[in-house]
């Protein structure tokens, strides 16, 4: 029996959302190196305090999807973001302040 598994892995709103939302790739780099964030950055770009949604370590800044275009639909701006590999608190930090001074 072969198992149908992509319309449960994605269903036609997300397929809608991803082509609507564009993907920045930024490299950001700090005192301990150099970081690559995944950013998704939707709303009127002239809003200065975005909604920052940061994904959650098991996934992707894609998860909120949903709430992204909801949002953005109403006039909020949002950056969902996926950050690089860090091995210590400090280094997710400082690679993340540098993000924020490059996003705004």
């Amino acid at each position: 029996m072969k198992c149908p598994t992509a319309p449960f892995l994605s269903p036609p709103s997300f397929r809608v959302s991803k082509s609507s939302l564009t993907r920045q790739r930024i490299t950001v780099e700090d005192n301990a190196g150099e970081g690559v964030w995944t950013v998704y950055d939707t709303g009127p770009s002239t809003v200065r305090c975005p909604l920052i949604m940061i994904a959650p370590l098991s996934g992707s800044a894609q998860v909120y999807y949903k709430q992204v275009l909801a949002l953005s639909s109403k006039g909020i701006r949002v950056l969902s973001v996926e950050g690089p590999v860090c091995w210590s608190e400090g280094r997710w930090c400082s690679s993340f302040r540098h993000l924020l001074y490059h996003s705004t």
